[in-house]
């Protein structure tokens, strides 16, 4: 084949008219040089950029990542042909192996389509061996991105791995939980935008109580409780209790047994209950907190109702005056879902100790029949 023709240089073809500067790629030693010159205090701050997108086109313009990016897609070419579920292994450990070889490079090229299959590895339908090789691969893609960039890019990475626990094999689920507990849960701030999926799995893992499963998942809830933003995390509980029956018991139990004693934060940790306020503890109190308690007491179980009916005792007493704490159409709403509730679980003395009679609006008149019912 002939060789093809050569770039014309700008000094003797006058087509030419404009040269991009900067248009050499930088190599992996200048990237490290001026790395090393900024964390010193050089003058490499006006020459690396601060974003992270700047420095992503930094890294783009490397000499290494070119091979990076093409070894990368031949890899996820490969995912097509897949026949049977040990060719996801086999395709993943070389995915594994192109990762170790450029882990100087802090990116990921085409990041979408390595999300796509690694959510495809994550099938329910597939062996534990597929999903402890996928979730070795997320282990290698978030040690290298760092926690700025995964919570830049948490809508990528997030799809499926949250929803894996319910499926997982014994041996899947503490490698699912260290994962959690290593990347996601440290984030603080920058886990917002997955905080439900995160403590649906978290309140999933409390399923298994008596074992170290549960231990954990405790104990990574009440830190995403201390690092994050906490009326995001308990909007996240009250909001799996709401629309998750799977996890309603659990959410229940948690609630119960991190509800804070008193209206102000307390000074210490009281029994592990948190130290923040009731209001804190109950965001938007008239509104989603209550529509939870309702929807445990109407459509839960007969465990979920009485567990329901403990919390609404111990932490929500309404007073003996007329002047209640609920507002009259809140009360309206709960006392009929209350009053179902206990004829279903057979708790009426429980629901005797939360409203006391006059709190509540008088009843309706009734008619003959009705009174001689």
């Amino acid at each position: 084949w002939p060789r093809p023709p050569r770039w014309p240089s700008p000094r003797t073809s006058p087509t030419v008219l404009y040269r991009r500067p900067f248009s050499r790629p930088f190599s992996s030693r200048q990237l490290a040089l001026l790395h090393a010159m900024r964390s010193a205090g050089g003058g490499a701050s006006a020459v690396l950029p601060q974003s992270l997108a700047e420095q992503d086109a930094l890294h783009w313009r490397d000499a290494k990542f070119r091979h990076f990016r093409d070894e990368m897609d031949s890899a996820l070419a490969q995912f097509v042909y897949a026949q049977e579920w040990a060719d996801l292994i086999r395709y993943l450990q070389r995915m594994q192996r192109i990762l170790t070889k450029y882990a100087q490079l802090p990116v990921i090229p085409d990041k979408i389509a390595v999300a796509k299959r690694l959510f495809q590895c994550l099938n329910s339908s597939l062996p534990s061996g597929v999903h402890l090789t996928t979730l070795q691969t997320y282990e290698l893609i978030f040690s290298r991105i760092g926690a700025a960039r995964l919570a830049r890019d948490l809508a990528f990475y997030t799809e499926g791995i949250f929803t894996l626990y319910r499926h997982a094999s014994y041996q899947v689920k503490p490698v699912l939980l260290d994962l959690f507990e290593r990347h996601f849960v440290t984030l603080g701030a920058g886990v917002v935008p997955c905080l439900p999926g995160l403590v649906l799995a978290l309140l999933t893992a409390m399923e298994d109580v008596g074992s170290e499963y549960h231990a954990r998942a405790v104990r990574q809830l009440d830190q995403l409780a201390r690092d994050a933003p906490i009326g995001a995390f308990m909007s996240a509980v009250w909001g799996c209790l709401l629309r998750n029956a799977s996890v309603r018991l659990q959410a229940l139990h948690y609630l119960a047994m991190r509800f804070p004693v008193g209206a102000a934060p307390a000074a210490g940790d009281d029994g592990g209950r948190l130290s923040v306020s009731r209001a804190a503890f109950c965001p938007d109190s008239h509104g989603g907190v209550l529509r939870s308690l309702v929807v445990a007491l109407q459509q839960g179980d007969t465990l979920v109702r009485r567990t329901a009916l403990e919390l609404l005792v111990h932490h929500f007493p309404l007073p003996r005056t007329r002047r209640a704490e609920l507002p009259q159409g809140e009360r309206g709403t709960a006392a009929p879902a209350l009053l179902e509730g206990a004829a279903r679980s057979a708790v009426t003395d429980s629901v005797a100790l939360w409203p006391p009679p006059t709190a509540l609006p008088p009843p309706p008149p009734l008619g003959a029949d009705a009174r001689a019912e």
